[in-house]
């Protein structure tokens, strides 16, 4: 059993039918009869009574009508909560050397924080020698730098020239 078949019941008995569901699903018509098909394959049971223009759920139809509502529930709260940038929260450990904290460092943490309200950013301005260890020991999460850490573990993603004054680097230790 697929998500896409449970979604495909969902709409067929919202929609009472299976022509509207291929419709709002933006699929065939026999595309939709065969999920439903092979759904009611897999689950042994038949849905829908099919008659002459009426589409009705079984028992075990219903039964399963309750279970899809709250599946696409989740589906939704999922998109929600974890796609939502806003909803986003936690820590984020910065380091930043001081040429690029008097820089621009100013707007792109304003930035950052209109995108991700939620999320508290913990700055540090040191050397980069000092910035690099913190990185490594993983005790700072991202830094930016002027230059590259060479080091396999860390993953260095150039930046765009601000004002054609500089062009940091933000090395990251890989998996974060």
């Amino acid at each position: 059993m697929t998500f896409e078949q449970i979604r495909t019941f969902l709409w067929v008995a919202r929609l009472g039918g299976f022509r509207k569901a291929a419709e709002r699903l933006h699929l065939s018509q026999p595309a939709i009869s065969t999920r439903i098909s092979n759904l009611e394959a897999e689950l042994r049971v038949p849905l829908f009574e099919r008659g002459p223009g009426q589409l009705v759920l079984t028992k075990q139809g219903t039964l399963l009508l309750t279970y899809a509502e709250q599946m696409l529930f989740v589906e939704e709260e999922i998109r929600q909560r974890v796609a939502n940038s806003s909803e986003t929260e936690g820590l984020l450990r910065v380091g930043a050397s001081e040429t690029i904290a008097q820089a621009w460092l100013p707007l792109f943490l304003k930035a950052f924080s209109e995108h991700y309200p939620r999320v508290n950013v913990d700055l540090t301005v040191d050397i980069s020698l000092n910035l690099r260890t913190a990185l490594l020991e993983r005790s700072i999460d991202l830094v930016f730098l002027m230059g590259p850490i060479s080091e396999f573990s860390v993953e260095n993603v150039p930046l765009p020239a601000y004002s054609g004054v500089i062009r940091p680097v933000i090395p990251k230790v890989s998996g974060h």
